[in-house]
């Protein structure tokens, strides 16, 4: 069975698959650009770094299934870490950037997360909640 038009078996239809398949074949080709701080990245450099980011949550013991809260911002490392932890099967719940105090904390109690990945600008909203919020002490930066 394939996935429509676009050539994939249905077990095949993943993040880290896709993704490998773009670097493999456009690998030189851009991905991102026009980024404010002008940075460009292709699709090899997004798969190697998101590979990379992959690597360092498996080391941590994030792995299939688990449940991973998301407080970043929009930037390219939040689409590289999107792309890790969707190589390793891992949940991604993204929380809003904009919640703070007790909805930060009601969010992190009703996610079923066993860690945060935080952007270092969120890094003070995350920690103000912590005692709060059921996520245990994990997080990565």
């Amino acid at each position: 069975m394939r996935t429509h038009h676009l050539g994939y078996h249905y077990t095949q239809f993943t993040f880290g698959q896709i993704l490998a398949d773009r670097a493999q074949k456009d690998g030189d080709k851009i991905y991102l650009q026009n980024l404010p701080d002008g940075r460009t990245f292709t699709y090899r450099e997004i798969d190697a770094l998101s590979n990379r980011i992959a690597n360092g949550l498996l080391a941590r013991g994030i792995g299939k299934g688990t449940h991973i809260a998301m407080l970043m911002e929009n930037s390219p490392e939040q689409v590289l870490t999107y792309f890790a932890l969707g190589k390793i099967g891992a949940v991604v719940v993204p929380i809003n950037i904009a919640a703070r105090g007790d909805f930060l904390a009601y969010y992190m109690n009703q996610s079923d997360c066993s860690a945060v990945i935080v952007d270092a600008a969120l890094l003070e909203h995350f920690l103000a909640v912590r005692d709060r919020a059921s996520i245990g002490t994990r997080f990565v930066l």
